[in-house]
Formats: C-alpha cells, structure tokens, sequence
C-alpha cells in the first residue's frame, strides 16, 4: 500500500466514522481524550486485538507519552468505534494498524533484561552479552518483535565479579557478512 493508497484509505475510513481525520500534524493526546472510553471500544470480543484491549481495562492503561504537540485541529489519528472488515472494506489492514497503534500508546513499557560480561583466558580477552525480553508490554499489542540476543541469558548465568570459570571447549569459526536486502517502495518511504 503505497503512502497515496494509504492516505486514500485513511480519508474512506473517517468518512464511515471509524477512525479520527488524518490530515492532522498532532500527535500528542489532548489532556480531555477519553482514552479508557477509546480502549473500551476497541475491547468488543469480534476484534482481533480485544483481548489486548481487556487487558489494558483491567489492569490500568499507561499514561501516553507527554512528548509531541497538540495543533489543537484534531486528535492524533485514531479509532473512534469499533469495526468489521466488512465495514473497512479495502482499508481493514489499515484500520488494525490505528487500532494496535492507539492501545500501543497506552501499554506499558516493554522491558528487557540486558547483561554483558568479559572473559579473560589467557592474555585475550572476550565479552558476551546477552537481551532477553522480560514484558512484550506495547509491542504485544504493536506486533513488534524485538530480537533476543545472545543463546545464554547471562543475567540468570550465576556469574559476578571475580567469578573462575572452567574452559571447556576452545573453537575457531569464520563466517561473512551480507548485503542488504533490495529496497522496497515502502522500505524507502522508511528511510525517507
């Protein structure tokens, strides 16, 4: 869906009265939103995400991020009631992508448990490091995926300061890197 298509879809889905007007430059809720009254209506049990939404109403939203500006014309671009695809026709995935975006805002933080450690063995020295995600929070709901890093979660590894470590096994390994990927339409809109 080209930038053209998707405003095109955005300009449909407000004039069913599904979703705020999108020509707006603000992005940051006015202090009178009825942000609970948003997620309630996002909550109904036919949507993909009202389990998210149940969520949120049960155990408190977050507050949304205070950063951005209120023009004062229109709210950030959201949900105003709860639809099927047959209502959004065309502009359904668009629509999901509002609705996921908007509970994002009032989810907690995603929460990750980071380590790193060095190793001397001999006169080299290595270091590992480790990101594990510990809360999904926002991007559960977002459907963003974070990549883990390292095999071993070396926060949970029993390791401190000083700790002697046996060496078991010593190996070599060579491997290259590659290039990008081909940019896509909407990679470059990305970038842009």
């Amino acid at each position: 869906l080209g930038p053209a298509d998707a405003l095109h879809s955005a300009e449909q889905l407000y004039l069913k009265g599904v979703m705020s007007y999108p020509r707006t430059e603000t992005d940051k809720y006015a202090d009178n939103f009825d942000l609970e009254g948003t997620v309630r209506t996002l909550s109904e049990g036919r949507l993909p995400w009202s389990g998210e939404a149940d969520k949120l109403l049960k155990h408190g939203l977050a507050e949304p991020r205070m950063d951005g500006y209120d023009v004062g014309d229109h709210p950030p671009i959201t949900p105003v009631r709860a639809a099927t695809p047959s209502q959004c026709g065309s502009g359904w995935a668009l629509y999901e992508e509002v609705c996921r975006h908007f509970l994002a805002t009032v989810s907690p933080d995603a929460e990750f448990r980071e380590a790193e450690a060095t190793f001397i063995v001999g006169d080299e020295v290595f270091s590992a490091r480790s990101v594990h995600v510990t809360s999904q929070g926002w991007a559960g709901v977002a459907r963003i995926h974070f990549e883990e890093e390292g095999s071993i979660d070396i926060a949970n590894a029993g390791l401190h300061e000083g700790s002697v470590l046996e060496v078991s096994k010593v190996g070599l390994m060579h491997h290259l890197t590659t290039p990008p990927r081909h940019l896509t339409e909407s990679a470059l809109l990305e970038l842009m």
